[in-house]
Order: C-alpha cells, then structure tokens, then sequence
C-alpha cells in the first residue's frame, strides 16, 4: 500500500490539473506508464549491482594471484 499510493495521488494531481474526457483512461495509462519507469529503474539497479559484484570478483581474483 506504501509503494502505490503516492504514485496514486500524483496520479490523481495530474488527472485533476489535466481533466481528460475519459479519466479512468487517463489514470490507467498513468499507473502504467509509471509501472513501466519503476521497472525500468530496477531493472538498471539489478545490473549495475550485477556489474559491480563481477568487478569485486575479477578484482578480488586478481589480488589472489
């Protein structure tokens, strides 16, 4: 509940500032826009964690010769 509602109510600003003809459209496309940026961001974290524990591992096997 913590991680959707913000994303809700930004939602709902922007539905309220816009005042589109079909707002359940609207706030649908938003969520999953915003859905889509999330798992975009995560997905980047995930690799650029990835690519450091591989960096640590060849650093750490060079250190071992």
């Amino acid at each position: 509940m913590d991680n959707v509602v913000p994303h809700l109510t930004e939602g709902l600003i922007q539905l309220c500032k816009e005042v589109p003809e079909d707002s359940t459209e609207f706030l649908a496309n938003f969520l999953f826009e915003r859905a889509d940026q999330l798992d975009e961001k995560v997905l980047a974290e995930r690799e650029e964690a990835m690519r450091k524990k591989a960096e640590e591992k060849k650093h750490n096997a060079r250190r071992g010769r």
